[in-house]
């Protein structure tokens, strides 16, 4: 994309001796859009006035179907590539034909926007086989006209200012409109040509011009219609919003706030203006800026330091520090990138969310989620336990905004069948009016999890769970391990003795905990919704980050300790007494404060 120059050999077929040399430059990054050099890029200009060339330009923008005739197919091209060059930053996204072959005028008929050119011949043969809808705009090269249904062209009004200054600058290099040969095509533009303007009668046409006149009208116009779009689009960044949370499928368009940027403008252009951010062109425009790209756009950095300068320049900001534009200056970004004004990373991160959400189930990043529950739950009430397991599901899928998920698809849920000891003991407690009984259980496990058959028993129960969510096809998902009161020491112990054990290697990824991506500590065993809620901002935050360098080979554990004691928040998992005060702690804020 940087100007430099490269020669090299073509060598000719064998009976030819010789070998000829090629130049071939690449044109330099601050001239965008990259066009045809020389003539033939003004050889539309030539043909149309400039208010027909505006309005077939406007035309384009809003996705119309449009078709080019012309006596010489080398017209038809060039005009057909000028008039594609000049709708940067935005892009023609339909059919594009340049010359439409006699075998393909069925195309004609399809029901999507084109934009086709028509030597006389075929067009000839489209007409007399009735062929032509009656909802495409002819463009008549070589008579400068424009045909277009009157309720469509009625609609071609081009904010004021904008469109003045557009006509302004390009007029000087268009056909005359005193040059017409019949009726004059501007009838067919709803807007008139500014009431002041005169045009230069010593201007030279296009055969009167040298190389350097041509190459300065081809940048005056190109520039022309670039400033057209900056003072459209100006500080659009601002425009960038996060849409409302009941759009469940949200497009691109939903990220621009669309309302304030019509009001910028007077009511009678709103109907061109909403067919503009209708239209697929102004989506992937919006698209450019909204996902990540892996290298550096220079698309969009180029228009967002015209944007920066053209804001510089404005009077208000004389007295405020200017922004840089070294693209637009050098022709190179720094190394450090664009330093402007991007869109929102709150805005860029809640689209890329909600574009993973909305991809088909077997392209959406499934999860492993294991449940260590608190201590007796699972033997008190399975019901309960299968009530708690729909509660998260249900929170989970509220949290992951904008979703389609199949939650049972992208989720591998499974529950630790550790049976509680504290639990069983306390069983001919119950109903005896003693209080806060789940903290009674949760302190006896404590105590006997120092017994080694008892903490062996739960160390297998946590690697069969592993082993099951392995053999259901979970062994290579991101683990997310979920629990409760006791449940957390069971946990945090087993994945921190496999990563220290003998037999590490004989044990699959899931079982060493290679795979676990999160871990939530739950204090209380009823919160389950807000520790759904954690589970699902996590999941959310865990598909931003993917494809962006997310390490899920790592342990990674989040402690949530917000509720715990002061003097327990900076204790280490790694060593027992520790972790005894940190659950010891767990279990003061179950029991209400009583130890």
């Amino acid at each position: 994309r940087f100007s430099h120059s490269a020669s090299f050999f073509v060598q000719r077929p064998e009976f030819v001796k010789s070998a000829c040399q090629v130049k071939v430059e690449i044109p330099p990054s601050n001239a965008l859009p990259h066009t045809m050099s020389g003539r033939d890029f003004l050889l539309l200009f030539q043909c149309l006035d400039a208010g027909s060339i505006i309005m077939l330009w406007a035309l384009l923008l809003v996705e119309q179907k449009v078709v080019l005739h012309a006596q010489q197919p080398h017209v038809l091209t060039m005009a057909a590539e000028t008039l594609c060059a000049l709708l940067f930053p935005f892009n023609w996204q339909h059919v594009y034909i340049p010359i439409l072959p006699a075998r393909l005028l069925d195309i004609l008929q399809a029901p999507v926007p084109f934009l086709m050119g028509i030597d006389q011949e075929v067009l000839k043969l489209a007409e007399s086989k009735q062929m032509m809808p009656e909802d495409v705009v002819q463009v008549d090269l070589d008579a400068n006209t424009i045909s277009c249904d009157e309720s469509v062209a009625a609609k071609m009004h081009l904010p004021q200012k904008q469109y003045q200054k557009l006509f302004k600058a390009i007029a000087p290099f268009c056909h005359r409109p005193a040059d017409l040969k019949g009726g004059a095509s501007a009838s067919a533009f709803p807007m008139a040509p500014p009431p002041e303007h005169e045009l230069d009668q010593a201007q030279p046409t296009l055969n009167e011009m040298d190389e350097a006149q041509v190459a300065s009208a081809i940048n005056a116009v190109k520039a022309a219609f670039l400033r057209f779009f900056v003072s459209m689009m100006s500080k659009y960044q601002d425009l960038m919003i996060v849409p409302s949370s009941n759009l469940k499928q949200p497009a691109a368009v939903d990220f621009f706030d669309e309302k304030r940027w019509m009001a910028r403008f007077s009511t009678g252009y709103a109907p061109w203006l909403q067919m503009f951010v209708a239209s697929q062109s102004f989506t992937q425009w919006l698209e450019q800026r909204l996902a990540p790209s892996e290298s550096l756009d220079l698309d969009v950095v180029f228009f967002n330091e015209a944007l920066d300068a053209k804001q510089s320049r404005s009077a208000k900001t004389k007295f405020f520090s200017k922004a840089t534009t070294p693209l637009l200056s050098t022709g190179r970004v720094p190394d450090g990138g664009y330093s402007g004004v991007l869109v929102p990373p709150s805005v860029r991160t809640v689209y890329n969310a909600s574009m993973i959400a909305a991809r088909p189930v077997r392209s959406q990043q499934q999860v492993a989620l294991l449940l260590v529950l608190a201590s007796g739950l699972q033997e008190s009430d399975p019901k309960e336990v299968e009530g708690f397991k729909e509660r998260l599901k249900q929170e989970f899928a509220r949290n992951l905004l904008w979703s389609r998920v199949d939650i049972d698809a992208a989720l591998q849920l499974h529950v630790c069948p550790w049976r509680s000891l504290g639990a069983e003991q306390m069983a001919i407690f119950e109903g005896q009016g003693l209080e806060s009984m789940q903290a009674r259980k949760t302190l006896l496990d404590i105590a006997l999890y120092a017994n080694d058959d008892y903490r062996l028993k739960l160390e297998s129960a946590m690697r069969g769970s592993l082993r099951g969510i392995a053999e259901a096809g979970g062994g290579n998902l991101p683990l997310c391990v979920i629990s409760q009161g006791f449940g957390s020491v069971l946990a945090i112990d087993y994945f921190l003795k496999v990563q220290h054990a003998s037999n590490r290697a004989t044990l699959t990824p899931l079982e060493r905990g290679d795979t676990c991506a999160a871990c939530f500590f739950k204090a209380e065993p009823t919160d389950e919704e807000s520790c759904a809620y954690l589970w699902g901002a996590w999941y959310c935050d865990y598909l931003r980050s993917v494809g962006g360098g997310f390490l899920a080979s790592t342990l990674q554990v989040q402690r949530i300790l917000s509720s715990f004691p002061a003097t327990c928040e900076d204790s280490s998992w790694q060593l027992p007494g520790n972790r005894l005060k940190i659950f010891i702690a767990t279990s003061w804020q179950l029991s209400g404060g009583m130890p």
